[in-house]
């Protein structure tokens, strides 16, 4: 279990990161969760979860480029 932000025991099957940020990105993602009615947390999960998938999407873009270009090269 996981604790919340008054250390009260919060059962979740999500796991825990930790990450250090200077405090003006802080107050940004503050205010960007408040106008959102959401949690920090939550915005920054998806921002994660978004560069994460962008990153795959790149990767399987660079693959196929990689292999079109060996493919490609065969003099």
């Amino acid at each position: 279990m996981n604790a919340d932000a008054q250390g009260q025991e919060m059962p979740t099957k999500l796991e825990v990161v930790t990450t250090y940020i200077e405090s003006e990105v802080k107050q940004k993602l503050e205010k960007w969760a408040k106008g959102e009615d959401r949690s920090i947390s939550y915005i920054v999960a998806r921002l994660i979860e978004k560069a994460i998938e962008e990153r795959e999407h790149s990767s399987i873009d660079n693959d196929k480029e990689t292999t079109s270009t060996s493919k490609g090269s065969g003099k």
